[in-house]
């Protein structure tokens, strides 16, 4: 979701102290909406994508779930 430089990837693995600083800002940014951390260009688009697709299938494991559970109970009645 973010542009992260791939050398700054790899100094989070070598130094705590700026992955923890990084942590910081990604807090201030999620929480505050600074914008210090770049987004990539159609993060938001796919992760709105992602979401909707999710919700479909949820709804349709809903539906499934409730009318199988009308079946048994209206099927007891046979």
């Amino acid at each position: 979701m973010f542009s992260i430089e791939p050398k700054l990837k790899q100094e989070f693995f070598e130094d705590e102290i700026k992955l923890m600083q990084f942590g910081f800002r990604l807090l201030k940014q999620v929480l505050f909406g600074e914008q210090t951390i770049p987004l990539k260009a159609d993060a938001v688009e796919k992760r709105i994508e992602r979401f909707k697709q999710r919700t479909a299938q949820d709804a349709a494991e809903n539906a499934t779930n409730v009318a199988d559970a009308q079946d048994k109970m209206y099927g007891s009645l046979d």
